[in-house]
């Protein structure tokens, strides 16, 4: 009997040790699995840190590049309003130079001012960049015109009103002009106002609109009550022709 008891007391002691054992080797398990997890969260927390700044410096670099952009226009356009100031002075200093000179000779004859155009024309269109239209750069005729507006509009104010358009025109690149020429037909491109000039070549070289904005749009036309009935039925019209 005293053996039975024994025995069963060592088998109790045995199964006591090994639940023991599998406890330590559980709770084990559970420390290195928390510990991996641990790491790996580290890791990702790292590497998004990482990335993070690699995006600030990457948007940093783009603030630089666009600032030293605007920074470059700027001098440009200083640049070139000096040099169309010297020009200008240089010609009215001629012009006064050649009065006077024929004055002296008892010569009666003005100063061609089609000449005199011709060179301020030629002055204003080194300063003025080729249009070239590239929408999906925003590069529309109407972020390009308040760009030079100032060009055109105070520094070219003393030309008249053909040479301003004829200008504008000859700034156009060979694809852009074409595009024009067929879209005032039968109308030519110089006989056109300047004002009209700058609306039309605005809605022509515009970022593109999708057909369903267009539609819905259309569907949106409301009758403006300075309106008649013959004037909204071909605002209607124009609009449904797009479709």
């Amino acid at each position: 009997m005293e053996q039975l008891v024994e025995l069963l007391q060592k088998q109790l002691e045995a199964s006591e040790k090994r639940a023991d054992e599998r406890a330590a080797t559980e709770a084990k398990r559970a420390d290195e699995r928390a510990a991996a997890e641990a790491k790996r969260e580290a890791k990702r927390a790292a590497e998004e840190t990482k990335r993070e700044e690699k995006r600030a410096a990457a948007e940093l670099k783009r603030q630089a590049a666009d600032l030293k952009r605007e920074e470059d226009r700027k001098a440009e356009d200083a640049a070139l309003r000096a040099e169309y100031a010297t020009t200008t002075q240089a010609l009215l200093a001629r012009i006064e130079a050649l009065s006077t000179h024929r004055l002296d000779e008892g010569v009666a004859t003005p100063l061609s001012t089609a000449s005199a155009q011709e060179r301020i024309i030629h002055s204003l269109s080194q300063r003025i960049a080729e249009f070239r239209y590239d929408p999906d750069n925003d590069v529309t005729f109407e972020n390009w015109f308040k760009r030079f507006e100032g060009t055109l509009q105070v520094d070219g104010r003393s030309l008249d009103e053909k040479s301003r358009v004829r200008l504008i025109i000859s700034k156009l690149d060979t694809a852009g002009f074409t595009r024009y020429a067929n879209h005032v037909l039968p109308q030519s491109p110089g006989d056109i106002g300047f004002n009209d000039t700058v609306t039309l070549l605005t809605e022509l070289f515009d970022k593109p609109v999708s057909l369903l904005h267009r539609r819905y749009r259309c569907l949106k036309l409301v009758k403006d009550e300075v309106d008649d009935i013959m004037t909204y039925a071909g605002i209607v019209n124009k609009q449904c022709e797009q479709f």
